[in-house]
């Protein structure tokens, strides 16, 4: 079998979304499917072909300002494709996000290839999320696919029901690489490092700091300041860049909390499951409704004490998550999300039980295994 995806963000670009598709191709080569992946050279340096990982990984160079790389991407791609395909000849074109599944369904009937298009999430909270998600309700019910897979039933209900969007759709969710985010992670290494004192406890929170994420990372610093009232010793580390960080640390200033408040800037992805691993208490500060955060899930299956936004942010069935993974709190809620975090401070017996639950969760519904070899079941059902 032969499958091509179209994804314009692909490794070794650093992030949540392209360490999944990277993930999702290896996996897929990991079960003998022959993987071909077209996408854009976010850097001039790239090489418009490679080998990666065993993933045969192609090119196109981009002219544009990175923030309209999507939609270059997507006009720029059928020319680049066709060379693809009279190179590889693949059985089935992946399209993943909204941007390559217009002219890839084209494509993809053209040449008589069935088409799985893949819609992760919509949001439209910020002004560009809103131009995107007016593309989306452009774009998708006229959209040409055999199956529509999405991350979560909140996709549907919320979006594509309303827009007309038919045909086959399915969820299938996002996934995590168990093999590198799990409780057997050793983060001492990095624990020594951001302690100031031996038995300093340690909250940790990540996130680019780009206007959504912000605004909920600046409520888990207004909630240290009532946090350190009672644990005067303890630490807030975030990590992440973006350009909200000045803002974010001048509130981290305003309020007192310099020397709880320590921000370590972008992590490499190889070393976040170390910083998880290195936290008494997790924190996610989702403030709006999500189709599905990886964040979620790599925090969930490190197996540490989490905080979560009582708010749509998981893939699958069920968006929400449950207070038996995790201490639940109200979104945009400084003095709620503090009371999350000092349960889990008070009480090392409950985030331990509910880190080994979090953990079995994931194992069990978002392993990156399980949602390869769902891919690969859809595939062969196409293909028959």
């Amino acid at each position: 079998m032969k499958v091509c995806i179209l994804t314009h963000s692909f490794p070794p670009a650093q992030g949540a979304a392209e360490l999944y598709i990277g993930n999702l191709a290896r996996g897929l080569r990991g079960e003998g499917i022959d993987v071909s992946v077209l996408t854009a050279a976010h850097l001039p340096s790239l090489p418009l072909y490679e080998e990666w990982e065993g993933v045969k990984v192609y090119r196109m160079p981009m002219r544009g300002p990175p923030q309209g790389l999507n939609f270059e991407f997507m006009l720029r791609l059928p020319a680049r494709l066709r060379e693809v395909y009279e190179r590889e000849r693949f059985d089935l074109l992946h399209s993943e996000h909204l941007f390559p599944i217009p002219r890839g369904g084209a494509f993809a009937r053209e040449v008589g290839v069935p088409h799985v298009g893949v819609i992760e999430g919509i949001s439209r909270v910020s002004p560009y999320s809103k131009i995107v998600c007016l593309v989306h309700r452009l774009l998708l019910p006229r959209a040409q696919y055999d199956v529509l897979a999405v991350w979560s039933r909140f996709l549907i209900d919320e979006f594509l029901q309303g827009w007309g969007v038919g045909g086959d759709i399915r969820i299938i969710p996002g996934g995590v690489d168990t093999e590198k985010f799990n409780p057997r992670v050793d983060g001492s290494a990095v624990r020594r490092e951001l302690q100031d004192h031996e038995g300093q406890k340690i909250i940790f929170t990540a996130k680019p700091m780009v206007k959504t994420n912000a605004l909920g990372l600046a409520y888990v610093i207004k909630a240290m300041e009532l946090v350190v009232r009672e644990y005067p010793g303890c630490k807030l580390v975030v990590g992440g860049a973006g350009r909200k960080k000045e803002e974010l640390e001048e509130l981290a200033r305003r309020l007192g909390l310099v020397r709880h408040v320590q921000f370590v800037g972008w992590i490499p992805q190889a070393r976040i499951p170390e910083y998880y691993a290195a936290a008494d208490v997790v924190v996610d500060s989702i403030i709006y409704r999500h189709a599905g955060s990886v964040t979620v899930l790599e925090s969930l299956a490190s197996g540490r004490p989490n905080v979560l936004c009582d708010i749509e942010c998981l893939p699958g069935e069920v968006s929400r998550p449950s207070g038996d993974v995790a201490v639940l709190v109200k979104p945009a809620d400084a003095e709620d999300m503090a009371r999350g975090i000092l349960e889990l401070l008070r009480d090392e017996g409950l985030g331990r039980e509910l880190g080994r639950r979090g953990w079995e969760f994931i194992e069990y519904n978002f392993s990156m295994g399980k949602i390869v070899k769902e891919y690969k079941v859809l595939y062969e059902e196409l293909l028959r």
